[in-house]
């Protein structure tokens, strides 16, 4: 049986899709905007350190991963989430590769997160 903490038997069917949990902080508070049809959306940023610290390094190396959000559950990420709040995000992986002034970069977002929020570390 698959148990009630499993996602339902459909989000496996569907078709290209990267599903991944991250884990880490907040980076700054949620960014509540509106677009040209008055639709909700927002962005904000989890830092999440690696479980290693590379040779000669002090502190592991972290990752920053955009988090986007839309409709209803933009506001109330709008009203919730703060810079430091530990917050655990599940969601679609898209990566973005693109190059400027002769340099290649690449952007890791998160869209489509189901996301839980925990208070901010004492």
């Amino acid at each position: 049986t698959w148990g009630n903490h499993y996602p339902p038997l459909k989000i496996w069917k569907e078709k290209n899709m990267i599903k991944t949990t991250i884990i880490g902080r907040a980076t700054k508070d949620f960014q509540l905007r509106k677009d040209g049809e008055d639709r909700s959306w927002g962005v904000f940023t989890v830092a999440s350190n690696r479980n290693y610290v590379k040779k000669g390094a002090e502190e592991p190396e972290a990752d920053y991963i955009d988090v986007y959000v839309s409709g209803k559950f933009a506001e109330i990420c709008g009203d919730k989430i703060r810079k430091g709040m530990n917050i655990v995000a599940i969601g679609d992986l898209e990566i973005k590769r693109s190059s400027r002034d002769g340099k290649e970069y690449t952007n890791v977002e998160m869209r489509n997160a189901d996301i839980h929020w925990f208070s901010k570390k004492e």
